[in-house]
């Protein structure tokens, strides 16, 4: 069997796809099933008609792997292009199963961009494209965020061994990262150190760029000793800069050092030797992906004083949703069976 692999994040400026694909491709090089790899930026995936997609991707595709279709075009497109491939979905993050009606509530400006792109494919003479119905799905920790994603629908769950194969895979082709950890752990030896994961909630509408940074802050003297030192990484798709900024807050308490930005955009499930080597802080899905790929605790300090102290009113309940869909599947995580729904949307453990 070969592959290609698909590169496409939807809404993603130019620059930011060109970084992604860049890590994509290194990450995936040398990979005995990966043929080729496919990058496509929104602008040029929105002005390509079907025809000329699938003249870029070729015929024969048998297999459709696909994250989700809640958000963007193009997975529903390609299940277009190939009706009759085999649609196998593989979930958002490592097994997060989302349907369009399981999104957290939108802004009323999303809904509304939403809608106009809606009314303006109609008045083009533009069918909308189905949902896409999965054959399969094929996931490392299934998460059923609606209850209703999975229904119907075959589970296969990933061996553990052979996910942290591929996370050993991709850690092997990573050499400038592991330079970097090494280097990282090797400048702060014999201290107590602390790696806060930052998130993209200024960049998402969630808070203000000044709130993200002074809870960051909040967080910091609530969780670390002012004797260690603080090392901060940043969300895949976040703008640069903030790891300065929680710096020059916290200047004369607590020494604040960025990761070099070359890597900021890598998978914190790749930072292996960072995280192994000093005490994680996040309030996102690591909680639960770190401590199945290397048994490590994480401290989530996300709670309802932080949330409604500095997120912004009409994001509050989202940033309260996502918090469950990391805490009850961590929480069923010690008596899973590893061959069944994880977690599902209808639990309350």
């Amino acid at each position: 069997m070969r592959a290609t692999l698909v590169v496409h994040l939807p809404g993603a400026g130019d620059e930011l796809q060109r970084e992604i694909a860049q890590i994509v491709a290194l990450l995936a090089r040398g990979h005995p099933l990966i043929e080729r790899l496919e990058t496509f930026g929104e602008t040029e995936l929105r002005g390509m008609s079907d025809a000329q997609l699938k003249e870029r991707l070729g015929e024969g595709h048998e297999e459709l792997y696909y994250a989700h279709d809640a958000v963007g075009t193009i997975c529903r497109r390609l299940a277009a292009a190939y009706p009759s491939a085999r649609k196998v979905c593989t979930g958002d993050a490592f097994g997060m199963i989302y349907t369009a009606e399981s999104l957290p509530a939108r802004s009323a400006r999303a809904t509304l961009g939403a809608l106009a792109r809606r009314l303006a494919a109609m008045l083009a003479g533009k069918t909308p494209l189905a949902p896409v119905r999965p054959d399969v799905a094929a996931l490392v920790l299934p998460v059923d965020v609606s209850g209703n994603g999975l229904r119907d629908v075959p589970l296969v769950c990933c061996r553990k061994e052979d996910f942290l194969a591929a996370i050993d895979f991709c850690h092997a082709n990573a050499a400038d990262l592991r330079a970097h950890m090494h280097d990282l752990m090797n400048r702060h030896q014999g201290r107590r150190r602390y790696l806060l994961l930052t998130e993209n909630y200024a960049e998402a509408g969630h808070a203000s760029l000044d709130n993200e940074v002074a809870m960051y802050c909040e967080v910091i003297r609530r969780h670390c000793a002012s004797e260690g030192v603080v090392l901060v990484k940043p969300h895949p798709l976040e703008a640069a800069g903030k790891d300065a900024l929680i710096a020059r807050r916290l200047a004369g308490e607590y020494q604040v050092v960025g990761v070099d930005r070359r890597f900021a955009r890598y998978p914190i499930e790749l930072w292996r030797e960072a995280v192994l080597g000093a005490s994680v802080i996040c309030t996102a899905y690591p909680v639960l992906s770190l401590k199945y790929a290397y048994g490590i605790d994480v401290a989530q300090p996300m709670n309802d004083e932080l949330i409604d102290r500095w997120l912004e009113p009409a994001h509050r309940q989202w940033s309260r949703d996502g918090l469950r869909l990391y805490a009850g599947p961590l929480a069923r995580l010690a008596r899973w069976d590893g061959q069944s729904v994880l977690w599902s949307g209808g639990n309350r453990a």
